[in-house]
């Protein structure tokens, strides 16, 4: 992402973990950074980066944490989503069973 502008601001949260940026306008409490700054951030990786003495930190770590916490949440939301179908299609079969009188259960 080659962006041309002289001067941007990103955006940090209590840990100095760069949260945002912007290219123009800016944010309450933002810190102009030059553009060599933004366009070495990759925009998945934003959260995972820390401004720290005006030079921009990789934290893989952070990121790899960040990363497995994603997936897990995303097995979690199917596994959940595997569940509650399960119990549709079990009262489908007890209706059914219901309905027709044999026991399908």
């Amino acid at each position: 992402m080659e962006i041309q502008l002289d001067k941007m601001q990103i955006q940090l949260d209590e840990d100095n973990r760069i949260t945002g940026y912007a290219t123009v306008g800016g944010f309450v409490d933002g810190i102009e950074v030059s553009e060599e700054v933004i366009n070495s951030l990759e925009d998945e990786k934003i959260g995972s980066y820390k401004y720290v003495n005006g030079e921009v930190v990789f934290d893989a770590e952070h990121f790899e944490n960040r990363q497995a916490e994603i997936a897990k949440e995303e097995q979690e939301a199917i596994s959940d989503s595997l569940d509650l179908r399960v119990e549709q299609l079990q009262a489908q079969v007890e209706y059914i069973s219901i309905l027709t009188g044999v026991d399908l259960v």
